[in-house]
């Protein structure tokens, strides 16, 4: 390594140094936040540094990033730069929220901590009433800026709170374990989907099959499962197999017949 000099964050000014901290080289998170010139520009000074080696390829030319989730067309349908400008004023927000599933959109009071992007969405990372929340931006209808200072947790940060939803969500403290026989060659698709869900894989009841044990908050998650088809077989509890046995029966009365579910 001697006589490379690598490029620090000192060679960009500090708003640069601020977004590449936050976005990364992803222009297009950058441009939703209102600032694709400045990533992009960026981009250039980092494909135009010379490391001091001959014959050695650009970082940039080897190594891309992709942000966007698989499969997903979902883009936010608000102003993601408007709305960390007025999470940046320090006051409270009144939002208009849908919850998933819901039709109808309500108004809530929040003490926002800023915004969150992971897996090619954003989320509003707030507290509502001491209790911290994260609101879908894509399903965020409208939001106000009130006129009264922001009230936040004594200690707490946007990146603490994240962690906190994170470690919540991944590992809540009530928990439903489905164990399911799995065909082997359907394990690294079952990973890619189930995710840190799966707590144990080992040996199934013969060659072809491993056994998993999936992780869920309420025996409902086992739904979750039903997309493997006849690769997967759900081996307890008795709960969760009698749930498959009525969707799959629900499932094939209403494709035989077109009748309700």
């Amino acid at each position: 390594m001697t006589g490379q000099v690598p490029v620090g964050w000192g060679a960009f000014g500090p708003w640069l140094t601020e977004l590449l901290r936050i976005t990364g080289l992803d222009a297009g998170r950058a441009a939703e936040l209102g600032h694709e010139a400045l990533a992009r520009s960026a981009v250039v000074k980092l494909g135009e540094t010379d490391c001091g080696r001959v014959a050695v390829l650009p970082l940039s030319q080897v190594v891309t990033v992709d942000n966007r989730p698989w499969f997903s067309d979902v883009h936010p349908s608000v102003d993601v730069a408007a709305l960390a400008e007025d999470i940046r004023t320090g006051h409270r927000l009144s939002i208009t929220y849908r919850r998933s599933g819901e039709d109808a959109a309500e108004e809530r009071l929040v003490d926002p901590y800023g915004l969150r992007g992971r897996g090619g969405r954003w989320y509003l990372v707030a507290d509502r009433d001491g209790t911290p929340r994260q609101y879908a931006v894509e399903r965020l209808a409208a939001w106000t800026v009130v006129d009264a200072p922001r009230r936040l947790r004594s200690g707490v940060t946007l990146d603490s709170v994240v962690e906190q939803l994170a470690r919540n969500l991944e590992r809540p403290q009530e928990t439903v374990v489905v164990t399911a026989e799995l065909h082997r060659g359907r394990l690294d698709i079952a990973r890619r989907i189930l995710g840190s869900r799966i707590i144990v894989v080992e040996g199934g009841a013969d060659p072809d099959t491993v056994k998993i044990s999936v992780e869920y908050t309420e025996i409902g998650g086992v739904r979750q499962l039903l997309q493997f088809g006849n690769s997967i077989e759900v081996t307890a509890p008795e709960e969760a197999r009698r749930l498959v046995v009525e969707l799959a029966t629900s499932l094939l009365r209403r494709q035989a017949t077109g009748e309700p579910a």
